[in-house]
């Protein structure tokens, strides 16, 4: 046994899923670059994506203590999305005089992460 009750193997696989997730997160944002709205896709896509899975994750399998849900969720979601790059980016573009553009994608990851989560929930209940 591991940490909290985990067994190395899940442990191990949460790592390795993490790692994946990183990794779509570095190929995101090298592929969408910013848009002439100054907003970084990249990032908002992966946040808004990931928080699509994890809803649906968790409505499929409806415990937290799951392990395919400590994979997808805490492994690749948690190395997909990217809270402290979200907020990074827009503060930077809150200091470079680009108000608008820092509030409408605060507001664009909060409103389609929090809705994506929601479908996510939604198709996972009705398919689990």
């Amino acid at each position: 046994m591991g940490l909290a009750g985990l067994d190395v193997a899940t442990m191990l696989g949460i790592a390795l899923f993490g790692g994946l997730g990183a990794l779509t997160r570095f190929g995101a944002q090298k592929l969408w670059p910013t848009t002439s709205l100054r907003i970084p896709m990249g990032v908002l896509g992966v946040n808004v994506a990931g928080s699509l899975i994890a809803g649906l994750v968790a409505g499929l399998v409806g415990n937290e203590n799951h392990v395919l849900s400590s994979l997808l969720i805490v492994g690749f979601c948690g190395g997909l999305t990217t809270f402290s790059t979200f907020v990074v980016e827009s503060v930077q573009l809150a200091k470079a005089r680009a108000l608008p553009a820092a509030v409408l994608n605060v507001l664009l990851t909060s409103i389609l992460g929090v809705g994506a989560a929601v479908l996510g929930l939604i198709l996972g209940t009705a398919f689990a």
